[in-house]
């Protein structure tokens, strides 16, 4: 009898089971925010144009470093990465979901870092409709 109560509650514990139930994220909550582009620069190399960088802002609040990131272009306009407005420098990786964080520093520090550009790389300021035709929006 003792035999078969114990075959009975190891049968009751190795059928146990653990439910883990999590909901899904509550997108109503979720606010979306539109930025403008407000300036750019190519990126100045040797003599040659190695990149661009276009500001982006939120037309509300468009001085706030928060609100505020500088996207980091190769010569076809595709984004390599960017620099927040608090001087965080992200490369995005190629088959890879998350940018790799470089680091922080000024703008040009960030733009030399991204574009693998030299010591000597500056930035010159050229007007936003310069840009593949006048298209601003990121290519991603």
């Amino acid at each position: 009898m003792k035999l078969v109560l114990a075959a009975l509650a190891l049968a009751v514990l190795c059928a146990c089971r653990t439910e883990h139930r999590s909901e899904a994220a509550d997108s109503s909550r979720v606010a979306t925010e539109h930025t403008q582009p407000e300036r750019a620069w190519s990126v100045l190399d040797a003599g040659t144009v190695a990149g661009y960088v276009v500001l982006f802002s939120d037309p509300a609040a468009p001085t706030n470093p928060n609100r505020q990131f500088f996207s980091v272009r190769n010569t076809f306009q595709q984004e390599l990465g960017m620099v927040d407005g608090l001087g965080r420098i992200w490369r995005y990786q190629p088959h890879q979901r998350e940018a790799q964080l470089l680091g922080s520093g000024t703008l040009i520090e960030g733009v030399r870092r991204i574009l693998d550009a030299g010591p000597q790389a500056e930035l010159s300021e050229v007007p936003l409709a310069s840009l593949a035709g006048g298209s601003s929006a990121p290519a991603r």
